[in-house]
C-alpha cells in the first residue's frame, strides 16, 4: 500500500492521497447504512450460501447526517459524525492554506529586504 499525502490534517483528513479518506461508510439499495468491514463479513456468508450480495454505494456527505439517527451500531454513526465533521472542516482548509502562503510570502518579502544580496 502507498501512504504518500501531499498534506495531513488534524482531523484525519488527507490530501492527494492515494488511500481513501472516509471510514468505509456504505449505503445498501434497501436505506441501510453499513461499513465496509462489516459487509465484507457478510460477503463472505453469503459466497458461501451462494445468496445474491445487495448493491452498495458510498454515502455523500452531504446525506451523511442522516446517518446519525437512522444507526445500525455506534460504530456507524462515528464514521458518519467523522465523515460530517470532515466535510464541514473542507472551507476552512482552503481559508488556512491562503492564509499560510500570504504569511509565508509577506516572511520571504521581510527577509529579503533584510539580506541584500552581497555578491559582486
Amino acid at each position: 500500500m502507498n501512504f504518500i499525502t501531499w498534506t495531513y490534517w488534524t482531523d484525519g483528513w488527507r490530501d492527494r492521497s492515494l488511500m481513501f479518506n472516509d471510514e468505509g461508510l456504505l449505503r445498501c439499495t434497501c436505506g441501510q447504512f453499513y461499513l465496509l468491514r462489516d459487509m465484507q463479513a457478510f460477503e463472505k456468508g453469503a459466497a458461501a450460501d451462494n445468496e445474491d450480495l445487495p448493491f452498495t454505494m458510498t454515502v455523500p456527505d452531504e446525506r451523511l447526517p442522516g446517518c446519525f439517527t437512522t444507526t445500525v451500531s455506534a460504530q456507524v454513526e462515528v464514521a458518519a459524525r467523522l465523515g460530517y465533521w470532515r466535510y464541514l472542516n473542507h472551507g476552512y482548509r482552503y481559508d488556512y492554506v491562503e492564509h499560510r502562503d500570504a504569511e509565508e510570502a509577506a516572511m520571504r518579502a521581510a527577509w529579503i529586504a533584510n539580506n541584500q544580496d552581497q555578491r559582486t
